[in-house]
């Protein structure tokens, strides 16, 4: 059983690998795990009616793969896998898969480590950390603080800076500069605006903060105190095949849903600091 799996899952909460970038309907998998966990820790789940809900799931929202495992109380009571990996190949509990947004919140934990070190203050301006960060409204660039980052209301937005459509950079470094064209929607703390590059930031300062390049940190702060062996940041397939043992299978292919159809997307090596494959 993969140590992601001990690791990452704690108490009732649901630790979900796809091999599909955007998932609508997480909460039906919820209600699919109400279904286990919600008899006592000494009667066996009804992993049958499991199976059969996540199947009927998987068909009716065109959802390629997925694997999934569920904890109660400390103790692993389901590890399935189910659908493909890629055009004919099967999900397996150990198919790395890519973490996208997924990885939002280990980044914020490797940013309150360093709070927790004193390197890092949450209410202090971005722009302490990353002298060069700067926006063409230079009063909202010196406004915002890395607590502004961590919350999507740092006042940038896919609407004043729209990323995904432009080149990416092959850096968190990269991203500070890049941002020097994006135009702000208001005050910073006064909206919501998810916004990926917030969370590059974030990498970025880090990275400052700790002396180590992101992946490192991530490597030494996160991978390995967790046993996470099979673990990578911006993996290349020549990365995996470090982290995998030679046994192991290869990446799953990503999606996401576009018109109620999954769309085969996603280069690992695009997507800066939520590219993980673990």
């Amino acid at each position: 059983m993969p140590n992601e799996f001990r690791h990452l899952v704690s108490g009732s909460l649901l630790w979900l690998r796809a091999s599909r970038v955007a998932l609508a309907g997480s909460a039906c998998l919820a209600l699919a795990a109400g279904l286990l966990v919600a008899a006592t820790p000494h009667v066996a789940p009804d992993e049958a009616l499991f199976d059969r809900f996540l199947l009927d799931w998987l068909d009716r929202d065109g959802i390629p793969g997925l694997a999934i495992a569920i904890v109660k109380q400390g103790r692993v009571i389901v590890v399935r896998a189910y659908g493909e990996a890629a055009s004919g190949r099967p999900m397996r509990v150990d198919t790395p898969t890519a973490a996208a947004s997924l990885m939002k919140s280990i980044t914020a934990t490797c940013v309150m480590q360093l709070v927790d070190s004193g390197q890092v203050e949450l209410d202090q301006p971005v722009q302490r950390y990353l002298p060069g960060f700067t926006l063409p409204n230079r009063a909202t660039a010196a406004a915002i603080t890395v607590r502004h980052l961590l919350h999507h209301n740092s006042s940038l937005a896919d609407s004043g800076f729209p990323e995904m459509r432009l080149p990416q950079p092959e850096s968190v470094a990269e991203r500070v500069t890049d941002l020097a064209d994006a135009r702000t929607m208001g005050a910073p703390g006064s909206a919501f605006h998810y916004f990926k590059p917030n969370y590059d930031l974030l990498a970025r300062i880090v990275e400052v903060q700790s002396g180590l390049p992101f992946q490192d940190y991530m490597e030494r702060f996160i991978f390995k105190p967790l046993g996470m062996r099979s673990s990578a940041v911006r993996p290349t397939f020549q990365a995996l095949r470090r982290a995998v043992p030679a046994s192991g299978p290869p990446l799953a292919q990503g999606h996401v849903e576009m018109s109620g159809l999954a769309v085969r997307w996603m280069k690992v090596t695009d997507i800066l600091a939520g590219g993980v494959a673990s």
